[in-house]
């Protein structure tokens, strides 16, 4: 599995200040694969789907969706809803959001009744009622966001 490093992410991200980049991470919103640790600090190697999760906090905050909505009522969420639906116990040392390059699903996020919820559906399985009683309806295509990632990678690396 190929990996990439901090400055390689940052590289990737170019248009996003590394600081911005780094307290993302430090917030929950954005997983990475490994970690080792030095005499010269830690260094984190990311994968091509922790790219594409940033891709998708770059976009919800690009909505104006705060840091606690995106970890508690999205990323959160999503992760135990992946982990439910495993065939087989998942442990993992650090929160993901699996979202790989064949991803055909969207991710309707709305408020109600004051609070954000996600859900992501097929395409075809969109629920109309929960977002004809919705205040407020984001629908991100993921393959959008994954497209989106892979022209950064192709267009920096």
């Amino acid at each position: 599995m190929e990996t990439y490093s901090q400055g390689q992410l940052n590289k990737v991200f170019g248009h996003i200040p590394d600081r911005t980049v780094m307290t993302w991470i430090k917030e929950g919103l954005v997983p990475w694969t490994e970690e080792t640790k030095d005499r010269r600090g830690r260094h984190r190697r990311y994968s091509r789907e922790d790219l594409y999760c940033l891709g998708l906090v770059e976009e919800l905050i690009g909505y104006g969706l705060s840091y606690a909505v995106i970890r508690e009522q999205i990323i959160d969420k999503l992760y135990k809803e992946q982990v439910r639906r495993a065939p087989f116990p998942v442990w993992l040392p650090h929160r993901t959001l699996t979202i790989s390059k064949n991803i055909n699903n969207l991710l309707i996020i709305y408020k109600k009744l004051g609070t954000w919820r996600a859900e992501p559906v097929s395409p075809i399985d969109i629920n109309r009622e929960v977002i004809a009683l919705a205040s407020s309806v984001l629908i991100i295509n993921l393959r959008d966001v994954v497209e989106r990632v892979e022209q950064y990678i192709t267009e920096q690396l």
